[in-house]
């Protein structure tokens, strides 16, 4: 806001104390109206972080819930390995069907809340809402490295193999891929838990039930 001199030379205390009066009104205006304008900035920001931070929950509770479906193939498929193998323990060179540790899993995403974080945009929600998202989204982190540490067991049981076929493997290799599988078959089931209480913790935030009201839920 520019000040200017008056128009009319000031003659009275009276015409000195409207001059100053008018310049903080004037000041006083100009303050109020830069905040209304950054308030509404801060508004905009605060539901276009809520918009995005929903969106990309509804996606990764899609994610979720198929990711739930293929565990259940999943795990059916290392119980087979498993009952194949203890088959095969003194028998090495029986003919079995071949073994499976296939895997399908997606990983979820959290790019629309490191955005939020990143512009300070979570700083302008209620304070149960951020701690709720944070929550949500430690979740995230969680859940892809149980999904990384599971394609590694899998990963493991089928390099004990070394690429051959089941009737091929030596007693001490059978009980090196059994071993194996049975760990991957552990890591998969502790992954099918953790993503039933992901999948509820995120329909939680989608509500709008915080963290406390989420855990009674569960109790």
């Amino acid at each position: 806001m520019e000040v200017h001199p008056p128009e009319h030379a000031i003659h009275t205390w009276r015409d000195f104390f409207i001059h100053i009066g008018t310049i903080v009104v004037g000041l006083l205006i100009a303050i109020g109206l830069e905040q209304t304008v950054e308030r509404l900035h801060h508004l905009h920001q605060m539901h276009q972080a809520r918009e995005r931070i929903h969106d990309e929950l509804r996606v990764n509770h899609q994610i979720v819930q198929r990711n739930q479906q293929r565990m259940v193939a999943m795990i059916a498929n290392l119980d087979r390995n498993m009952q194949e193998l203890r088959l095969l323990e003194g028998k090495p060179h029986q003919q079995l069907p071949s073994l499976t540790y296939a895997w399908d899993l997606q990983l979820l995403y959290k790019a629309g809340y490191e955005r939020a974080a990143e512009t300070s945009a979570l700083a302008f929600l209620p304070y149960d809402e951020s701690a709720m998202y944070a929550d949500t989204y430690s979740g995230v982190d969680i859940t892809s490295k149980e999904i990384t540490d599971l394609v590694y067991g899998l990963n493991t049981a089928r390099a004990a193999m070394r690429g051959r076929s089941v009737s091929e493997l030596s007693p001490a290799e059978v009980d090196a891929t059994l071993s194996a599988t049975a760990l991957a078959r552990e890591q998969a089931l502790l992954l099918r838990i953790m993503l039933d209480v992901y999948a509820k913790e995120i329909e939680a935030s989608l509500a709008g039930n915080y963290r406390t009201d989420f855990d009674a839920q569960t109790h």
